[in-house]
């Protein structure tokens, strides 16, 4: 079997703000307000980086959507990332917990901007398709004025499908980055 190459791009495409320290992913465009992972962060500003697959026929890919709180923290295990409710001893061997996509496309955001999110979609049915149309492979929008709390969207992998996120943690147990792997390989 012959092997193939790949290169890959990393793409930094803005800053998350977190103001309530409760981070969620998603497809914005279906779950605009998802429940938080059960795992808090610091409040703060973080860089959003997509790392941005080129396979061999040409195709670019997000295969890789990362949030980073800690700069230069070093990983030093990964910690599926979960919602209230859900138990990862309750998963078989290949299982994971991940949040559905049907829009091709995945987000993270703090709780908050989700709830703004859903308000704004709920009174202008037509935010839905500004947002799509401002979107090419990524896009990070506050959907509030009135809220310094954004959501950073991005192209999923594939496009649809069921897609798992990942806590790095550093030896102290603090996160240093949450992960989305979008399943590309």
């Amino acid at each position: 079997m012959a092997s193939e190459e790949y290169g890959f791009e990393v793409v930094d495409i803005g800053l998350l703000t977190v103001t309530s320290g409760w981070v969620a992913a998603s497809d914005p465009f279906v779950d605009p307000a998802p429940p938080a992972f059960t795992r808090a962060v610091p409040p703060g500003n973080y860089p959003v980086q997509l790392a941005i697959a080129r396979l061999s026929d040409g195709d670019e890919r997000v295969a890789f959507a990362r949030l980073v709180f800690q700069a230069d923290g070093h990983i030093e295990r990964w910690e599926m990332a979960v919602a209230a409710g859900q138990d990862v001893a309750t998963l078989g061997e290949d299982g994971y917990f991940g949040y559905g996509v049907d829009t091709g496309t995945g987000c993270f955001m703090d709780v908050e901007a989700g709830r703004s999110l859903s308000s704004r979609m709920d009174i202008d049915p037509s935010y839905f398709d500004e947002l799509l149309g401002a979107m090419e492979s990524w896009l990070v929008f506050t959907p509030d004025a009135d809220s310094p709390c954004n959501i950073a969207c991005f192209s999923s992998g594939w496009g649809d499908g069921l897609y798992p996120s990942f806590f790095g943690l550093d030896r102290a147990g603090r996160p240093v980055a949450l992960m989305t792997d979008f399943l590309v390989f």
